[in-house]
């Protein structure tokens, strides 16, 4: 009987039926995206453990050269969140940099890096291979690698305590290897 109706409409009124099923079926397509990407976003850190108790704290850019919320945040608002909220087991800080130069001797690759402060080993528990994931980036210029990265670079997933060239101006240690990074 419906299916009846609707077509009996069509046939008499092509034009607003056209518009009306064109209308939902971007309204469906929109609420099937914006579903999608609140899914993604409530479940993309939930691999870590006790991802239930990470949150992230964002700032909202001032102005135009950046768009949107940026997880970066600068060193006093760490500070001031430390001692605003005692209760929290850690906090800490993670700049993503993009792609980077890294070198060992003439071997150079382009590596994806981020600067992060010592807590984030706390926070997140990665897998690591080689080193103490307490103790890995309390190292001044300590850096952590992955294992793809160390095998690139040296030939082998053992290379604590190699230096390599960062960014071409930086000569800093390995402190720890981890596995692939979910």
């Amino acid at each position: 009987h419906y299916l009846t109706t609707a077509l009996r409409n069509f046939r008499h009124s092509p034009y607003v039926t056209g518009i009306n099923v064109v209308g939902l079926s971007l309204g469906l397509a929109c609420f099937l995206s914006a579903l999608g990407a609140v899914n993604y976003l409530r479940s993309s850190d939930s691999q870590f453990e006790n991802s239930n108790r990470i949150y992230a704290l964002t700032r909202d850019a001032p102005d135009e050269t950046e768009i949107g919320a940026s997880l970066f945040i600068q060193p006093p608002v760490a500070k001031h969140v430390r001692a605003d909220f005692p209760q929290l087991e850690a906090v800490a800080r993670l700049h993503p940099q993009g792609e980077m130069v890294v070198s060992v001797g003439s071997t150079k690759i382009l590596a994806k890096t981020s600067f992060a402060d010592p807590d984030l080993l706390h926070i997140f528990k990665l897998p690591f291979i080689h080193g103490d994931n307490r103790e890995a980036v309390r190292t001044p210029l300590g850096i952590v690698i992955t294992a793809n990265t160390a095998v690139k670079l040296f030939g082998s997933r053992d290379v604590l305590g190699r230096s390599l060239l960062f960014n071409n101006a930086l000569t800093v240690i390995v402190t720890g290897v981890v596995g692939d990074i979910p």
